[in-house]
């Protein structure tokens, strides 16, 4: 398996230093939220009985965690589509990307789907500008003329493959090899398979 450096090596091999370097970084932050939102779903998509464990062994710590995940994962695709620059400094965005693209077809194809992935995250800017960085107050009295954004799941999953579709122009056109993702032995599954065995010697106990 690479280094993380001889993974950028690879980049900046395939695509140049600028748009190399501005790759790699993209794609970690992707894959870093990509993680996080995987936690999400093991926990909290896989069903009635999987949110039924949770209550039983610690429903307000899980509670907890379900609203610090999804506005984590709001806050992160809002900093991923931010404006290249904020206040005369420079932003790792998705957003710098065109600038660093020579190839003009290469360079419209990424612009239409930065342009789609804004849309995409419309509202997990605006969730962002009046409640997650900012406490609009007009919003948290419901006061505001426009209420927030009643924000889903599907929202988030579909900004992601809009990410994704943005980074996956740069790579194949650059005949970048795909990286094999391997699971996380350790991750949200370690978690729910413990917490079934304890539940089960819990029901066990309860029947003697």
């Amino acid at each position: 398996m690479k280094t993380p450096e001889e993974v950028r090596d690879d980049y900046v091999s395939l695509m140049g230093d600028d748009l190399g370097r501005l790759s790699h970084e993209l794609t970690t932050e992707e894959d870093w939220l990509r993680d996080k939102w995987a936690v999400f779903r093991e926990l909290f998509e896989r069903g009635q009985e999987r949110i039924d464990l949770l209550n039983r062994t610690a429903p307000n710590f899980f509670w907890s965690l379900h609203k610090l995940l999804f506005e984590d994962a709001m806050m992160h695709l809002s900093r991923l589509t931010d404006p290249p620059m904020s206040f005369g400094k420079p932003n790792l965005t998705v957003k710098r990307l065109p600038a660093s693209i020579s190839d003009p077809k290469l360079k419209a194809s990424v612009e239409a789907a930065i342009d789609d992935l804004a849309k995409s995250c419309e509202f997990a800017r605006d969730m962002r500008n009046r409640w997650l960085a900012h406490t609009d107050l007009k919003a948290a009295r419901s006061e505001h003329p426009s209420a927030l954004p009643a924000v889903m799941p599907e929202d988030i999953a579909r900004a992601l493959q809009c990410l994704r579709a943005v980074l996956l122009l740069i790579e194949e056109h650059h005949r970048m090899p795909p990286t094999l993702i391997s699971p996380d032995w350790w991750g949200a599954e370690a978690l729910v398979h413990r917490l079934q065995i304890a539940d089960r010697a819990e029901a066990e106990r309860a029947l003697t």
